[in-house]
């Protein structure tokens, strides 16, 4: 099963023969999150400790998920390269970033 794919916004590109930048009216899949899944990744710390994430509901902005321990929890949804990625242990230098291309099979 493939992860479920939007489309992002216009993408910016500068013209370097013009020197402009211009809206491009392209737009790209992005690959997303889906409810029922779970994803996981590698701590960067130490790679054999895994951080889990089961999606229980999401919006467009936010993703709830339950961790291995069954603690809920709400986090916002980045996207980076056209993959939505969230950060279940907040915002710090050596947090886990599980993406929405990282699916459990």
């Amino acid at each position: 099963m493939t992860p479920k794919e939007t489309l992002s916004p216009k993408l910016r590109t500068f013209d370097a023969a013009s020197n402009v930048v211009c809206m491009t009216n392209t737009q790209t899949p992005v690959i997303s999150f889906e409810i029922g899944a779970t994803y996981s990744t590698r701590r960067i710390s130490d790679h054999t400790m895994s951080v889990d994430a089961t999606i229980t509901a999401r919006t467009a902005k936010f993703v709830t998920f339950d961790d291995k321990y069954g603690c809920s929890k709400r986090v916002g949804v980045h996207t980076f390269r056209g993959v939505e990625q969230i950060m279940p242990e907040g915002s710090h230098s050596m947090c886990p970033i599980i993406g929405a291309d990282q699916r459990v099979a």
